[in-house]
């Protein structure tokens, strides 16, 4: 019998988004699945959206939690879940009909923990879907233990590295899951996805695009220019990656890359504190990378 997977869905104000997605889950090609929304106190009607699915197909469940956050949202999900395979789906994404055949397959035959795969984006405002060039993808194709994985973090173009540092797009086997917890705020990936690959033995990459983000929706934290300004979770996973003596250049890119990122844009959300201390760390690195060039 197939194992049964949990699709574990957050959703804020996301009525006009939510049924679409909701449909793409339910219309899979994989049916042995449960869908968890869990509601961070929409105050738009996107509960309404939820019980609807849920009194129309016995598979979908609810729950609204007091806006707490999406790493929250994550973890309470998990609690409800009663499936061996785990998923995220953000609610205003879509799945291809594939993605769970195609990720539960992945698994058994490569008997990893994680499967990935490539993903698509919806740009909203002018309804197009965004497709990219797959060449770089290609080469990722297969099976990789966690330290081989972690060498693609900074892959370019930037997609590779999105996907690499994204919980969504992925599914997990429920074990890896084993004393983590997402922390509880908005931007929860950062501190937690790389403890999932370091659960992992083996780690499945799929370059079929079947997961499709959807971009510039009215609302959303990018809209709003609400970014993750912290770099803990990259400095927590380089310490952790330095003790066990794995080749951690990759992530110090990404680690540059956030960094630069901050300082050309914590001002613009009055985030001093933020961009004083990328600023202080971007000269750290740059003298001592100097010192070194030196000897």
């Amino acid at each position: 019998m197939s194992e049964k997977v949990s699709v574990i869905v957050p959703a804020y104000n996301l009525k006009d988004y939510l049924a679409t997605c909701l449909d793409s889950i339910l219309n899979q090609s994989y049916h042995n699945l449960e869908v968890i929304v869990v509601d961070d106190q929409s105050t738009d009607g996107t509960l309404a959206v939820a019980a609807r699915y849920a009194l129309a197909d016995h598979r979908v469940r609810f729950i609204s939690q007091h806006h707490a956050g999406l790493g929250a949202a994550y973890n309470l999900g998990l609690q409800l879940a009663t499936g061996d395979l785990i998923t995220f789906v953000h609610g205003d994404d879509l799945l291809d009909p594939d993605f769970l055949a195609q990720t539960t397959r992945a698994l058994e035959d490569d008997q990893a923990n994680i499967a990935i795969t490539n993903f698509t984006q919806f740009d909203d405002p002018r309804q197009a879907t965004l497709y990219h060039d797959t060449t770089v993808e290609n080469s990722l194709a297969g099976t990789h233990t966690p330290l081989e994985w972690f060498r693609y973090a900074d892959y370019e173009p930037n997609w590779i590295n999105q996907l690499h540092r994204t919980s969504t797009g992925k599914l997990y086997r429920r074990a890896v899951f084993d004393s983590v917890m997402f922390p509880d705020n908005n931007f929860p990936d950062d501190m937690t996805v790389w403890k999932l690959y370091l659960n992992a033995q083996r780690i499945a990459y799929l370059t079929d695009p079947l997961y499709c983000r959807r971009i510039n929706r009215p609302g959303s934290l990018q809209q709003k220019k609400v970014f993750n300004l912290s770099v803990t979770g990259l400095e927590a996973a380089l310490a952790i990656l330095n003790i066990l003596g794995a080749d951690t250049q990759a992530i110090a890119n990404c680690y540059r890359q956030q960094l630069q990122f901050i300082k050309d844009h914590a001002l613009d959300g009055n985030q001093l504190w933020a961009y004083q201390d990328a600023v202080e760390k971007l000269s750290i690195l740059d003298r001592l990378e100097e010192g070194d060039a030196d000897e």
